[in-house]
């Protein structure tokens, strides 16, 4: 399977994983306003731990975003990072709304205005 080219060079390419449709649709419109960044899928639990790593592969994130750090949906993620470990991670408070962990970043970023800039940091150099 290849790897779908980047928009654009210097582009944050974004995964979304099993966010409530709401939450996933407001990130999705944030990310779309940033130049630097694009949406490049989403993935949901109900469609399996082989279409996630498949989508990490095919997809090509520099940042996955989660509903939170534990569960079967962050098992998936740990195992598609054996693929793929040079991906960002963040994990977002589905109650709160406040990101709760972000792979390579300190907590405490707040949502909507924290998450930006945190993808953008949260991706590889």
């Amino acid at each position: 399977m290849t790897r779908e080219p980047a928009p654009a060079k210097g582009v944050v390419r974004v995964l979304l994983a099993d966010l409530p449709d709401l939450q996933a649709d407001v990130l999705a419109a944030l990310v779309g306003q940033e130049p630097d960044m694009v949406v490049v899928g989403r993935v949901v639990r109900k469609d399996g731990h082989r279409r996630f790593t498949t989508s990490l592969r095919k997809l090509a994130p520099d940042v996955v975003v989660l509903p939170r750090a534990d569960g079967p949906v962050a098992a998936d993620v740990m195992a598609g990072l054996a693929v793929s470990p040079e991906v960002g991670v963040i994990t977002l408070d589905e109650r709160s709304g406040m990101i709760a962990r972000v792979t390579f970043l300190p907590d405490g970023d707040s949502w909507p205005a924290g998450v930006i800039d945190t993808i953008r940091t949260a991706a590889p150099p």
